[in-house]
């Protein structure tokens, strides 16, 4: 397996704090997804979060998180029971053992993201204003990443991927696509694919052509329809 699609946990450090837990990243072909939390629960099971964003209305909405639509799970069980298990092997050793033993590179058997996964827009809301675009939801194989900013730079459009603020005021990335991947002009591509179909979708002369072609690309925004893993 190529190092390109190959999917791994990269680094996974235990804490020692509000009862301990881990924090990972994970390689998902182009994709680094980081803010991934693994901990016990009171009733000693081991769970998998991913990073969540609160809204306006106060909730709070998964970064990204993997699809669990039945024949498209195959991923996220995979991964998960990799963190599980490493998690398990930081918990059970002692301080100096965590420090010297975290997880970097492990290879997570029975998942690959293909190297010509293409990205899919699910859905965008353009603005009026501001220094973005739109934001939109991108669908990469079974992964769907949240709130990808669209921008325009000097070589052209290009894909913002989701960030928090520091306690020390830097930025850091909850999602970074691998170096020289392509991949943030490929989601910016990908939004153009969106609009223009969404366009041809609202002109009553092209609608029963396209809906009969192409039907309309967000009408399962929550569940997209990507290929399930051999």
């Amino acid at each position: 397996m190529s190092e390109k699609n190959r999917v791994e946990i990269t680094n996974m450090s235990y804490i020692d704090d509000r009862g301990g837990y881990a924090l990972a990243t994970v390689k998902y072909g182009d994709l680094y997804l980081r803010g991934i939390t693994v901990r016990e629960t009171r009733d000693r099971d081991i769970v998998v979060l991913y990073p969540e964003r609160k809204g306006k209305d106060e909730g709070y909405y998964p970064i990204y998180r993997f699809s669990d639509k039945d024949g498209h799970s195959h991923d996220k069980n995979k991964i998960e029971a990799a963190l599980m298990e490493s998690y398990a092997n930081l918990r059970i050793g002692n301080a100096e053992h965590r420090e010297i033993a975290a997880d970097k590179h492990v290879p997570i058997s029975g998942v690959s993201v293909p190297s010509t996964q293409a990205p899919k827009v699910l859905n965008s809301h353009d603005f009026e204003d501001g220094n973005a675009k739109a934001a939109v939801s991108v669908a990469y194989k079974n992964l769907i990443i949240n709130n990808v900013y669209i921008r325009e730079g000097k070589d052209g459009d290009f894909a913002s991927f989701p960030s928090y603020k520091k306690p020390n005021g830097e930025w850091g990335d909850f999602v970074t696509p691998a170096k020289d991947s392509g991949l943030s002009a490929a989601v910016a591509s990908a939004y153009h694919e969106h609009k223009a179909d969404m366009t041809a979708l609202a002109d009553p002369a092209q609608f029963q052509e396209v809906d009969v072609i192409a039907p309309f690309p967000g009408a399962e925004a929550n569940e997209p329809e990507v290929a399930p893993s051999m």
